[in-house]
Protein backbone atom coordinates (compact mmCIF):
# COMPACT_ATOMS: atom_id res chain seq x y z
CA UNK A 1 0.00 0.00 0.00
CA UNK A 2 2.79 2.13 0.81
CA UNK A 3 5.46 3.54 -1.69
CA UNK A 4 8.57 1.08 -1.40
CA UNK A 5 11.95 2.72 -0.63
CA UNK A 6 14.25 2.85 -3.55
CA UNK A 7 16.97 3.75 -1.58
CA UNK A 8 19.04 7.21 -1.75
CA UNK A 9 22.74 7.93 -1.89
CA UNK A 10 22.46 10.44 1.12
CA UNK A 11 20.61 8.52 3.67
CA UNK A 12 20.86 4.89 2.59
CA UNK A 13 21.55 2.61 5.60
CA UNK A 14 25.31 1.08 5.24
CA UNK A 15 25.25 -2.78 4.48
CA UNK A 16 25.21 -5.34 6.75
CA UNK A 17 28.58 -7.17 7.50
CA UNK A 18 27.67 -11.02 6.49
CA UNK A 19 27.98 -12.40 10.07
CA UNK A 20 30.40 -15.39 10.41
CA UNK A 21 29.27 -19.01 11.30
CA UNK A 22 27.94 -18.85 14.89
CA UNK A 23 27.81 -15.25 15.41
CA UNK A 24 24.74 -12.70 15.14
CA UNK A 25 24.29 -10.31 12.51
CA UNK A 26 25.03 -6.81 13.85
CA UNK A 27 22.04 -4.32 14.27
CA UNK A 28 21.00 -2.04 11.97
CA UNK A 29 21.97 1.62 14.29
CA UNK A 30 18.49 3.44 14.51
CA UNK A 31 17.96 6.90 13.70
CA UNK A 32 17.21 8.53 17.51
CA UNK A 33 15.74 11.10 15.63
CA UNK A 34 13.30 8.52 13.38
CA UNK A 35 13.34 5.57 15.23
CA UNK A 36 10.05 4.31 13.74
CA UNK A 37 11.72 4.95 10.31
CA UNK A 38 9.82 6.61 8.41
CA UNK A 39 12.09 8.45 6.44
CA UNK A 40 13.30 5.12 5.06
CA UNK A 41 9.62 3.87 4.68
CA UNK A 42 8.57 6.99 2.85
CA UNK A 43 12.25 7.35 1.09
CA UNK A 44 12.50 11.30 2.05
CA UNK A 45 14.03 12.48 5.12
CA UNK A 46 11.63 14.96 5.67
CA UNK A 47 9.64 12.27 6.69
CA UNK A 48 11.13 12.18 10.10
CA UNK A 49 9.97 15.56 10.48
CA UNK A 50 6.47 15.06 10.66
CA UNK A 51 5.04 16.51 13.86
CA UNK A 52 1.88 15.07 14.52
CA UNK A 53 1.58 11.98 16.35
CA UNK A 54 -1.43 10.69 14.68
CA UNK A 55 -0.11 11.20 10.99
CA UNK A 56 2.93 9.40 11.87
CA UNK A 57 1.17 6.58 13.14
CA UNK A 58 -1.34 6.41 10.57
CA UNK A 59 1.20 6.07 7.43
CA UNK A 60 3.78 3.94 9.94
CA UNK A 61 1.01 1.52 9.55
CA UNK A 62 -0.24 2.18 6.23
CA UNK A 63 -3.91 2.97 7.04
CA UNK A 64 -3.23 5.93 4.35
CA UNK A 65 -0.87 6.00 0.91
CA UNK A 66 1.50 8.72 0.72
CA UNK A 67 2.81 9.54 -3.02
CA UNK A 68 5.87 9.87 -4.18
CA UNK A 69 5.88 14.09 -3.65
CA UNK A 70 4.61 13.11 0.19
CA UNK A 71 0.84 13.81 -0.90
CA UNK A 72 -2.51 12.06 0.77
CA UNK A 73 -5.79 12.37 -0.35
CA UNK A 74 -8.78 13.37 1.73
CA UNK A 75 -10.31 10.15 1.30
CA UNK A 76 -7.17 7.95 2.55
CA UNK A 77 -7.52 10.77 5.71
CA UNK A 78 -11.54 10.13 6.32
CA UNK A 79 -10.89 6.35 6.12
CA UNK A 80 -7.80 6.55 8.65
CA UNK A 81 -10.34 8.87 10.86
CA UNK A 82 -12.47 6.58 10.88
CA UNK A 83 -9.84 4.02 11.65
CA UNK A 84 -9.28 6.09 14.12
CA UNK A 85 -12.63 6.22 15.99
CA UNK A 86 -13.36 9.54 14.81
CA UNK A 87 -17.04 9.46 14.33
CA UNK A 88 -18.92 10.96 10.98
CA UNK A 89 -19.42 14.90 12.10
CA UNK A 90 -15.86 15.56 13.73
CA UNK A 91 -14.09 13.96 11.13
CA UNK A 92 -15.52 15.92 8.50
CA UNK A 93 -14.70 19.02 10.77
CA UNK A 94 -11.37 17.63 10.67
CA UNK A 95 -10.99 17.27 7.00
CA UNK A 96 -12.60 20.91 6.49
CA UNK A 97 -9.40 22.22 8.71
CA UNK A 98 -6.67 20.17 6.91
CA UNK A 99 -8.63 21.07 3.80
CA UNK A 100 -7.44 24.39 5.20
CA UNK A 101 -3.81 24.13 6.04
CA UNK A 102 -3.38 22.27 2.39
CA UNK A 103 -4.63 25.71 0.60
CA UNK A 104 -1.97 26.97 2.72
CA UNK A 105 0.67 25.27 2.03
CA UNK A 106 -0.29 25.11 -1.97
CA UNK A 107 -0.89 29.15 -1.78
CA UNK A 108 -4.01 29.26 -2.69
CA UNK A 109 -6.49 31.71 -1.24
CA UNK A 110 -8.33 30.88 1.68
CA UNK A 111 -10.38 34.19 2.05
CA UNK A 112 -13.78 35.36 1.05
CA UNK A 113 -16.58 32.91 -0.94
CA UNK A 114 -13.76 32.50 -3.76
CA UNK A 115 -11.22 31.44 -0.67
CA UNK A 116 -13.88 28.87 0.68
CA UNK A 117 -14.63 27.13 -2.54
CA UNK A 118 -10.65 26.80 -2.93
CA UNK A 119 -10.60 25.28 0.53
CA UNK A 120 -13.64 22.83 -0.56
CA UNK A 121 -11.83 21.77 -3.38
CA UNK A 122 -8.34 20.34 -1.79
CA UNK A 123 -8.25 16.84 -2.52
CA UNK A 124 -5.15 15.95 -0.57
CA UNK A 125 -2.39 17.01 1.96
CA UNK A 126 1.38 17.30 1.57
CA UNK A 127 2.05 15.88 4.76
CA UNK A 128 5.84 16.57 4.11
CA UNK A 129 4.92 20.15 4.90
CA UNK A 130 3.55 20.02 7.66
CA UNK A 131 6.31 21.25 9.76
CA UNK A 132 6.30 24.42 8.22
CA UNK A 133 2.32 24.81 8.45
CA UNK A 134 0.34 26.83 10.53
CA UNK A 135 -0.52 23.57 12.86
CA UNK A 136 2.64 24.76 14.11
CA UNK A 137 2.41 26.47 17.39
CA UNK A 138 4.05 27.51 20.31
CA UNK A 139 3.67 25.96 23.91
CA UNK A 140 4.22 22.26 22.14
CA UNK A 141 5.38 19.66 24.02
CA UNK A 142 8.43 19.48 21.29
CA UNK A 143 8.37 15.95 21.32
CA UNK A 144 8.19 15.93 17.50
CA UNK A 145 9.72 19.27 16.73
CA UNK A 146 12.49 18.89 14.08
CA UNK A 147 12.06 15.21 14.57
CA UNK A 148 11.40 12.21 17.86
CA UNK A 149 13.21 13.88 20.48
CA UNK A 150 13.40 11.51 24.30
CA UNK A 151 14.49 14.58 26.36
CA UNK A 152 10.66 16.24 25.42
CA UNK A 153 9.32 13.00 25.72
CA UNK A 154 10.58 12.41 29.06
CA UNK A 155 9.82 15.94 30.41
CA UNK A 156 5.97 15.42 29.11
CA UNK A 157 6.20 12.15 30.91
CA UNK A 158 7.57 13.67 33.63
CA UNK A 159 3.60 14.92 34.43
CA UNK A 160 2.43 11.86 35.26
CA UNK A 161 0.63 12.35 38.99
CA UNK A 162 0.99 8.67 40.10
CA UNK A 163 4.37 8.03 37.83
CA UNK A 164 2.40 5.22 35.79
CA UNK A 165 -0.28 6.82 33.67
CA UNK A 166 -0.96 10.18 32.30
CA UNK A 167 -4.41 11.62 32.18
CA UNK A 168 -6.01 15.19 30.92
CA UNK A 169 -4.99 16.80 34.26
CA UNK A 170 -1.67 15.53 33.73
CA UNK A 171 -1.34 16.89 30.29
CA UNK A 172 -3.52 19.74 31.30
CA UNK A 173 -0.28 20.35 33.36
CA UNK A 174 2.46 19.73 30.80
CA UNK A 175 0.55 22.32 28.50
CA UNK A 176 0.69 24.89 31.05
CA UNK A 177 4.20 24.50 31.87
CA UNK A 178 5.42 24.11 27.90
CA UNK A 179 3.54 27.39 27.70
CA UNK A 180 5.24 28.89 30.26
CA UNK A 181 8.85 28.05 28.51
CA UNK A 182 7.30 28.84 25.33
CA UNK A 183 5.07 31.73 25.47
CA UNK A 184 1.56 32.28 23.25
CA UNK A 185 -1.86 31.71 24.01
CA UNK A 186 -2.24 29.87 20.57
CA UNK A 187 0.19 27.25 22.01
CA UNK A 188 -2.57 26.82 25.19
CA UNK A 189 -5.53 26.67 23.58
CA UNK A 190 -3.95 24.59 20.09
CA UNK A 191 -1.61 22.46 22.66
CA UNK A 192 -4.98 21.66 24.98
CA UNK A 193 -6.85 20.55 21.79
CA UNK A 194 -4.07 18.27 21.03
CA UNK A 195 -3.55 16.47 24.00
CA UNK A 196 -7.05 16.18 24.05
CA UNK A 197 -7.36 14.35 20.64
CA UNK A 198 -4.60 12.33 21.50
CA UNK A 199 -6.32 10.94 24.93
CA UNK A 200 -9.28 10.52 22.92
CA UNK A 201 -7.96 8.43 19.99
CA UNK A 202 -5.54 6.49 21.85
CA UNK A 203 -6.10 6.38 25.41
CA UNK A 204 -8.16 4.04 27.47
CA UNK A 205 -11.09 4.64 30.12
CA UNK A 206 -10.59 3.53 33.93
CA UNK A 207 -13.44 2.14 36.40
CA UNK A 208 -14.22 5.41 36.78
CA UNK A 209 -15.22 6.48 32.89
CA UNK A 210 -11.77 8.66 32.50
CA UNK A 211 -9.52 8.90 30.18
CA UNK A 212 -5.88 7.88 30.37
CA UNK A 213 -2.90 6.60 28.75
CA UNK A 214 -0.11 4.86 30.18
CA UNK A 215 3.24 5.78 30.34
CA UNK A 216 4.54 3.06 27.58
CA UNK A 217 1.16 4.03 25.86
CA UNK A 218 2.56 7.26 24.94
CA UNK A 219 5.82 6.17 24.40
CA UNK A 220 4.26 3.68 21.86
CA UNK A 221 2.66 6.67 20.08
CA UNK A 222 5.23 9.19 20.20
CA UNK A 223 8.47 7.38 19.58
CA UNK A 224 7.33 3.70 17.79
CA UNK A 225 4.42 5.43 15.85
CA UNK A 226 2.30 2.71 16.61
CA UNK A 227 -1.48 2.11 18.43
CA UNK A 228 -1.04 1.24 21.94
CA UNK A 229 -1.03 -2.79 23.04
CA UNK A 230 -4.45 -3.46 23.38
CA UNK A 231 -5.81 -0.60 22.04
CA UNK A 232 -9.78 -0.55 21.27
CA UNK A 233 -11.46 1.58 18.65
CA UNK A 234 -13.09 4.48 20.48
CA UNK A 235 -15.91 6.80 19.64
CA UNK A 236 -14.56 10.22 19.03
CA UNK A 237 -17.05 13.02 18.56
CA UNK A 238 -17.54 16.88 19.04
CA UNK A 239 -19.27 15.93 22.33
CA UNK A 240 -16.52 13.44 23.58
CA UNK A 241 -13.87 15.69 22.63
CA UNK A 242 -15.50 19.14 23.75
CA UNK A 243 -15.46 17.65 27.39
CA UNK A 244 -11.62 16.65 27.37
CA UNK A 245 -11.25 20.00 26.44
CA UNK A 246 -12.55 22.08 28.61
CA UNK A 247 -11.74 20.13 31.62
CA UNK A 248 -8.19 20.34 31.01
CA UNK A 249 -8.77 24.45 30.65
CA UNK A 250 -10.81 24.15 34.10
CA UNK A 251 -7.74 22.42 35.33
CA UNK A 252 -5.33 25.23 34.39
CA UNK A 253 -7.49 27.48 35.88
CA UNK A 254 -7.48 25.53 39.40
CA UNK A 255 -3.42 25.33 39.13
CA UNK A 256 -1.00 28.04 40.43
Amino acid sequence: MMIQAQGCPFHRKPAATAPKQGEQAPQQPVDSHDPAGLAEKLNNPKAAEIPCPWWRTVINKDLVKVDADGNVTMKDMRSALKYSGVRFALREGAVLGVKRVAAQLAGVATGGISGFINVLCMDKINVLDLPKSSLMHTGASGTLRGGFNQENLDQMLSFSSDGKRVTAADLADANKNQVKNDPGESGRKFGIAEYSILLNVFGKKDEDGQKYMTKEDVTQVFKKNDFPENWEKPKVGFISLGKSILGMFERQKETP
